[in-house]
């Protein structure tokens, strides 16, 4: 799904699921920037409760692994990953 915030383009994306199976990536296209909710976490390992999916996280991770993008805002975030050039 994409929407427009303005002239700011914004896609909202399903790679699979994680802690929840309604889990998404918002990618704000023009900053490069993608916010994964708590498919990635800010210092915090997985934890178990009944919503998780510890198959389908490993391979979302891998997914996210992938997507070319300059910085990623973790869930829990207190900064920004950036990329390692």
């Amino acid at each position: 799904m994409t929407v427009y915030l303005g002239k700011r383009r914004v896609d909202i994306k399903h790679i699979g699921r994680a802690q929840y199976g309604s889990d998404a990536v918002i990618h704000v296209t023009d900053q490069n920037v993608m916010f994964t909710g708590d498919i990635v976490e800010d210092h915090s390992a997985c934890y178990c409760l009944v919503t998780v999916f510890l198959a389908d996280w490993a391979r979302t991770l891998q997914i996210s692994k992938h997507i070319d993008v300059d910085a990623i805002a973790p869930g829990g975030a207190r900064h920004l990953i950036a990329k390692t050039r």
